[in-house]
């Protein structure tokens, strides 16, 4: 049951930004930064990018299920 929250193999960050000021936004970047090796994606109302990964504008529209959110 802790597995998913311990070693996610995805993880979607909700409300992840440009603005590196925001905290969505600095939560995605450590994960980047920090070799996190399973997969992200940033949700954000305006979708497009973000930090070079491809933005959803809501969980539902990412088409997959993710460990962690």
């Amino acid at each position: 049951m802790l597995e998913a929250l311990f070693n996610p193999a995805s993880i979607a960050v909700i409300g992840a930004w440009q603005d590196p000021k925001k905290v969505g936004s600095a939560v995605l970047d450590n994960l980047n930064k920090y070799g996190f090796r399973g997969g992200l994606s940033p949700v954000n109302p305006a979708g497009d990018e973000i930090l070079g990964l491809k933005a959803y504008v809501k969980q539902a529209d990412m088409g997959k299920e993710v460990s962690l959110t």
